[in-house]
């Protein structure tokens, strides 16, 4: 019972310890970096559509977790299992939340995630991995800025990424997640429309390169392979029918594998 008792005591120690180091840093009181703590995670859940405990984790540079659900308490979250059982729950703005987060906006996101009951899980670790990669990748200062797709999402872009970012030299990369392998048409039609994208200048997002994650050393493999200069790529049409035929075969040029990065997944 005294070493459980020591050990609590050595982590509220340490938790006011790092409220303090923060007050002197950045002179504010504790109810200014615990609004400021509030806002970041209402935001994150707010471009994302929905968030977990450890992501905010990382994202407030905090060892425990518990804040989410004090969010929940307050009427500012929403908390909901998921159906796969990991993370065990995710959560979204509630109503006061997300009145809360658009009061600080001078542009306001569609957010259709304000019922959770109605949010595609199907895709939920897909959006989630993203959302941590991006997050790492912005601790780390790897890049300075970033959008995620209901912040830049237009229409008629031959591939439109799951998220932008922007490095410090000035340059802006579309992200992509690729979690089970693409085949066939879905293949080609993927990896030309990341082709596409790059090779026009003009493109809105002025994507100057693409970077592909995947928790799956031989999915990048193959999707590396794919685009190798001097291999060919399918360009597909539908035909009166409707149906998909291939119409052209086009050599895949020496300067794209240059301009598209394959990474292995990282987590919080």
């Amino acid at each position: 019972m005294e070493q459980q008792y020591n050990g609590k005591k050595k982590i509220m120690e340490a938790r006011l310890a790092s409220a303090r180091s923060k007050q002197q840093e950045y002179g504010l009181s504790p109810r200014q970096l615990g609004e400021i703590a509030e806002y970041q995670t209402l935001f994150q859940a707010y471009r994302w559509g929905y968030t977990t405990s450890k992501i905010i984790q990382t994202l407030l540079s905090r060892t425990s977790g518990g804040y989410l659900d004090k969010l929940t308490e307050k009427g500012l979250l929403v908390k909901t299992p998921t159906q796969s059982g990991y993370p065990r729950y995710f959560y979204s703005l509630s109503p006061d939340g997300l009145a809360k987060v658009q009061a600080r906006q001078d542009e306001l996101l569609n957010y259709s995630e304000i019922n959770p009951h109605r949010v595609n899980q199907s895709i939920l670790n897909h959006n989630l991995i993203c959302q941590e990669v991006t997050l790492l990748a912005f601790k780390a200062q790897q890049i300075s800025h970033y959008q995620t797709e209901r912040q830049f999402f237009v229409e008629g872009l031959p591939k439109v990424p799951d998220c932008i970012w922007d490095v410090w030299e000035d340059e802006r990369i579309g992200v992509e997640i690729e979690l089970t392998q693409k085949w066939g048409i879905d293949l080609h039609k993927f990896m030309l429309g990341i082709w596409e994208t790059l090779e026009n200048v003009d493109n809105p997002l002025a994507l100057k390169r693409f970077i592909i994650f995947s928790s799956s050393p031989a999915i990048l493999k193959n999707y590396k392979s794919a685009i190798s200069p001097g291999k060919f790529l399918p360009k597909y049409a539908k035909d009166e029918r409707g149906r998909w035929t291939i119409v052209k075969q086009l050599e895949v040029p020496e300067w794209l594998s240059s301009r598209v990065d394959f990474k292995l997944i990282e987590r919080v």
